[in-house]
């Protein structure tokens, strides 16, 4: 750039131009002035340009006369150009600034060949002078066809007004009998509403008379149920009890028989003795009597005193009793002999409802936040229809079920109860019918003091 900048401005290979004037005053002054004259001229007839074009913003061609003054200057240029080469030969620069006229200037005139058509479809003035005649012509007419029209408006709003004032008196009469047949129209709706109201009502209250009653029926089906099951029950340890007495209080046995004898009376005191627990426990239950004696409990010992009491059940069945125990696993706050009759009763569970030669197992473990026993069995399991019942109190899966195995299905409504009175939870989970079932029983690991201060 700077190379180029140097060679349009180098003048020492040249001479200046008023050697071809031979440096006459004269003839040099007569070009000086020409060419000063007429870039003054070329000078201000674009300055005339460009305050026209600002003045008459509304000119269609405005940038014509734009291309005009710049091709203008550059001529102007052009003659001064002449004026500096007479005493400095910088011929490159002065023939640049030609070449840059020469290209404005053409495309100066090629934008001149299209413009003619356009510019001679511009009306002339006679043109302009004929249509704003028209236009007055027009708008004298426009003038009297408005007054017309203020005419005719004027009685149009007369008529108007006195349509109006009719339309108003109308419009008060049917407000009047809309908001009379509003009136009524809300009456009835009220009347109506009411009555479904009342309909309503007696409908709920017969549908909440028919559910308590079918509820009543319910219970006293169960109740009935209860006590005959009851009854049965509380006899059948009796039945084996007299039938021995009797027998010991008429022969004479030998040792083996006699303790055979009181090894049975004995069994079925015991059993007689649990069945009348379970029913105070229940009592106590529903009167929120039932106590917990806190204390720190070994849950393995809890288990291992749980088996041993029914590990003769379990036998009587060759049933085997598998235990799995984590030997991590930290003391509770609790009752040992409530948690004992928990583990005690799904054991019970177990074995009753497991036919002979099958399988139950006792697994402890422990995570971060409780404990938890686990009671599985091979048994009959138990139907999906039946789990949500489970844990009430009188419910056995049908009266099927309490002839061939007994009971009073108290065991797992006071194992629920006394396992939520510990602040836990008991869940029983079954695949199905002759699948086997397992309960599980979680307590969580909480402080003595924190689990009393709960009851």
């Amino acid at each position: 750039m700077l190379k180029l900048f140097n060679y349009l401005f180098t003048s020492s290979d040249f001479i200046p131009h008023g050697h071809c004037y031979l440096w006459k005053p004269g003839l040099v002054w007569l070009h000086i002035l020409s060419d000063a004259l007429t870039a003054v001229a070329y000078y201000s007839i674009p300055i005339t340009l460009f305050y026209f074009v600002r003045q008459r913003r509304d000119l269609p061609f405005d940038w014509v006369f734009l291309l005009f003054a710049g091709f203008i200057i550059a001529c102007g240029t052009t003659h001064l150009m002449e004026i500096w080469t007479l005493w400095h030969p910088t011929y490159w620069l002065s023939g640049a600034i030609k070449v840059f006229t020469a290209t404005i200037s053409v495309f100066t005139a090629l934008q001149l060949v299209p413009l003619v058509p356009q510019a001679l479809a511009l009306p002339s003035p006679a043109q302009l002078e004929f249509a704003n005649q028209q236009l007055q012509t027009q708008i004298a007419e426009r003038l009297r066809v408005e007054q017309e029209l203020r005419k005719y408006q004027d009685n149009l709003e007369e008529l108007v007004t006195l349509r109006s004032h009719e339309l108003i008196q109308t419009n008060v009469q049917l407000q009047q009998e809309i908001e009379e047949h509003r009136r009524t129209e809300i009456s009835l709706v009220q009347e109506i509403t009411e009555r479904k109201r009342l309909e309503q009502q007696r409908e709920a209250l017969l549908a909440r008379e028919q559910s308590a009653r079918q509820q009543a029926e319910a219970a006293n089906r169960v109740k009935d149920q209860f006590l005959a099951i009851l009854s049965h029950e509380l006899r059948t340890p009796l039945n084996p009890i007299l039938g021995w007495v009797n027998l010991l209080k008429t022969r004479s046995f030998d040792s083996a028989t006699t303790t055979k004898a009181l090894t049975i009376i004995e069994r079925n005191a015991k059993l007689q003795i649990q069945l009348i627990d379970d029913l105070l426990d229940v009592s106590r239950i529903i009167h929120h009597k039932l106590t917990l004696e806190i204390s720190d409990v070994d849950l393995a010992a809890v288990i291992a005193a749980a088996v041993e009491t029914m590990d003769w059940a379990a036998s009587a069945k060759a049933i085997q009793i598998q235990i799995q125990l984590d030997p991590n696993v930290s003391p509770i706050s609790g009752d040992f002999n409530r948690l004992q009759q928990v583990v005690g009763n799904l054991l019970s569970n177990a074995i009753k409802f497991t036919p002979s030669g099958g399988e139950v197992k006792v697994c402890l473990k422990q995570d971060s936040c409780c404990v938890q026993i686990s009671v599985s069995d091979t048994g009959i399991g138990i139907s999906p229809d039946f789990i949500p019942y489970i844990f009430e109190y009188f419910r056995q899966a049908d009266s099927s079920t309490t002839r061939k195995f007994g009971g009073l299905g108290l065991g797992l409504a006071i194992a629920r109860n006394l396992v939520e009175l510990h602040g836990g939870t008991v869940a029983v989970e079954s695949p199905g019918e002759g699948n086997g079932a397992t309960f599980t029983v979680k307590l969580p690991l909480v402080p003595a003091s924190l689990l009393v201060n709960h009851q």
